[in-house]
């Protein structure tokens, strides 16, 4: 797998729909690559963030940055 591939499927993984395939395929790509495990990580904060919001409804990102 390459980057561009493994950086389109990030949201997919998020979301729990790649297949078994896709699943080992992105993994084995986002451990051996800085980069997409860097662009991977992103997206998760701003996921977790925004499930944070959705629960709490707590609309304050400056203190969640802190």
């Amino acid at each position: 797998m390459n980057c561009v591939t493994a950086q389109q499927l990030i949201r997919a993984y998020l979301d729990g729909y790649l297949s078994d395939r896709e699943l080992e395929d992105f993994l084995n790509h986002v451990q051996t690559c800085p980069d997409c495990f860097d662009e991977l990580e992103v997206y998760f904060s701003v996921y977790r963030t925004l499930a944070d919001v959705d629960e709490k409804g707590d609309y304050n990102f400056r203190k969640k940055l802190r």
